[in-house]
């Protein structure tokens, strides 16, 4: 039986990609942090559980990160962006604007 691996699971995989340089695999992990992020929005309520916003948005800054090293810079800035929209400390990551 497999088991439902959380989206900080793919969070910290996105990230040891970018620190390996393995660039589409970070983006295929941030992309997999998105969506677990959004299950995890649609089971709680998200004004009670802002844990699962920060995640959301750091799934989505990390999305932008491995965009922005793929040298697609339209979809780097829109990830940012979605991710400042949902917790503002994210503006600007990466040098992303």
């Amino acid at each position: 039986m497999a088991l439902f691996k959380p989206a900080g699971y793919f969070i910290d995989l996105g990230l040891d990609y970018i620190d390996l340089g393995e660039y589409k695999k970070a983006m295929k992990a941030y992309k997999k942090a998105v969506s677990r992020a959004k299950i995890s929005r649609a089971v709680h309520d998200p004004s009670r559980n802002t844990g699962i916003l920060i995640t959301t948005a750091m799934a989505y800054a990390g999305l932008g990160l491995a965009y922005n090293y793929l040298g697609r810079e339209q979809e780097a800035i829109e990830a940012v962006k979605h991710a400042s929209r949902l917790d503002p400390i994210w503006e600007g990551y990466g040098g992303i604007t």
